[in-house]
């Protein structure tokens, strides 16, 4: 059964916000206007946060989180500082 997708959000949000943590902090001007998309990848579901640019190709990533569909688990969290710092 497949786990909803609020919750598998909520679980990558978490994972991410920890691994923000080990890092600089993110500028604010940057903060402030961030999103959480979602990739829907065969029996994965990629959170990605990022600062959206004036085109798709100029959006800054932050970080990126793998869930597992199935069990919810966070296979897999990468997070880019060199994007901010």
């Amino acid at each position: 059964m497949k786990i909803r997708l609020e919750k598998l959000r909520e679980v990558a949000r978490v994972a991410v916000r920890e691994a923000l943590t080990r890092c600089p902090p993110v500028p604010a001007r940057l903060r402030q206007e961030l999103t959480l998309g979602v990739e829907i990848a065969g029996d994965e579901r990629v959170f990605i946060l990022y600062n959206a640019g004036e085109r798709p190709e100029d959006a800054l990533f932050i970080a990126r989180a793998v869930l597992d569909v199935s069990t919810g688990e966070v296979k897999q969290v990468e997070v880019f500082p060199e994007n901010w710092t």
